[in-house]
């Protein structure tokens, strides 16, 4: 086995929070060893300094691609943390119903991983809002292309719709085998793109809900600060921030979001 040295481990820590903003603990060098090693000996590369030096200068190349995607985390599943699911349904989506006057919903999925929570968020806006009058197209961005691609093709397993309600199971996907397919309407509703969150935001609109959920955990203090309030400026006044159940942004510095319940928070 071919393991990361302490040294080759600093390195590491500084390119991945340079890159994508994520903080890696000490804690992780055994995964890190785990997640490349299948790498490093399909290359046959014999240390981690080896590998950065060929596979990671291009940013643009299939090897740096699969080490972000190796980097981060991408576990999830349908109707995840369903209690946020239910608020947007009993408030979110009344509220922008009545104030929304353009019929034009703007949602985005920040870190959307394989796509379960886009896809979620779609199935709740197509049944809420039935009148064909609302643009309810969902953004939805990840760092990973290999994420991404799943998430665009919308075929899963049994096991990760465990949690979905049967009749969003009926409605919504179409059974082939041993898994099953998003309906292509409801593919249709998303707009998937890859998106580093550290990178400035240039979007044209501003957004009525912005979800962010599981994603600062692997930030540090500093970073947490400047993405909330980025997010907070691209939200419209009213709009609503949810993140992770685990996560809170109330001891964070330099925004104004209001905390309403845990873990959803607005823009006052």
């Amino acid at each position: 086995m071919i393991e990361i040295t302490n040294e080759e481990f600093n390195v590491l820590k500084k390119f991945v929070y340079n890159e994508i903003g994520i903080s890696l603990k000490d804690c992780k060098k055994s995964m890190i060893d785990s997640r490349f090693q299948s790498i490093l000996l399909r290359e046959n590369i014999s240390n981690y300094t080896e590998y950065f030096n060929q596979k990671l200068q291009n940013k643009k190349s299939k090897d740096y691609e699969e080490f972000i995607h190796k980097i981060t985390t991408h576990h999830t599943f349908f109707y995840r943390e369903d209690k946020h699911y239910e608020y947007m349904v009993n408030s979110i989506l009344p509220w922008i119903k009545t104030t929304v006057k353009d019929y034009d919903v703007r949602i985005w999925s920040a870190g959307c991983s394989t796509g379960e929570e886009p896809y979620t968020l779609a199935f709740y806006l197509n049944g809420y809002f039935e009148k064909k009058i609302w643009d309810k197209k969902i953004l939805a961005t990840d760092i990973s292309l290999e994420a991404l691609d799943k998430a665009s093709k919308g075929v899963y397993f049994k096991k990760s719709l465990e949690r979905l309600p049967n009749e969003y199971l009926e409605k919504y996907f179409n059974k082939e085998i041993n898994e099953y397919k998003v309906d292509r309407k409801i593919k249709n509703e998303i707009i998937f793109r890859k998106f580093n969150l550290m990178d400035d935001f240039k979007f044209k609109k501003k957004f009525h809900v912005i979800f962010c959920r599981n994603v600062m955990i692997y930030f540090n203090q500093k970073t947490r600060e400047k993405l909330v309030k980025k997010f907070e400026n691209y939200l419209v006044d009213g709009g609503y921030l949810i993140i992770g159940v685990t996560e809170s942004i109330t001891n964070l510095d330099g925004h104004n979001m209001k905390l309403i319940k845990p873990s959803i928070y607005r823009k006052i």
